[in-house]
């Protein structure tokens, strides 16, 4: 597996293209993403990045996938 340099300046585009995931499937719950997806590849600043494209954000008015 290619290791990602994935900063705090990399855009959602970027990622988008490192992963190279074509179209998107339907978007996950919060759960079923942590259940499902694996490992994730980054965490920071309340987001967490998964090799799926999808994302969690979280805050204190709770979580969102992106």
């Amino acid at each position: 597996m290619e290791k990602m340099n994935i900063t705090a300046k990399t855009t959602l585009g970027e990622l988008l293209v490192m992963l190279n995931l074509g179209d998107k499937p339907k978007v996950p719950t919060p759960k079923m993403l942590f259940e499902t997806a694996g490992e994730p590849i980054a965490d920071m600043n309340g987001c967490t990045l998964f090799r799926n494209g999808f994302a969690i954000y979280q805050n204190v008015a709770g979580r969102t996938v992106v």
